[in-house]
């Protein structure tokens, strides 16, 4: 999991702090609004296997 963070985010966001989130039962709408709250943002999204 951490080369895939290091691969993907740290390309495009390197020095930055990556919270990696899965949740089950909400919309990418809902998780991101939830961030927003906690002040952080959607760097990547995607969905497998019933997990977004």
């Amino acid at each position: 999991m951490k080369r895939w963070i290091d691969s993907r985010l740290g390309k495009s966001h390197p020095g930055h702090e990556v919270n990696l989130v899965f949740v089950r039962g909400l919309t990418d709408e809902a998780v991101a609004e939830g961030l927003g709250g906690l002040r952080r943002r959607p760097l990547e999204t995607g969905a497998a296997g019933g997990w977004t």
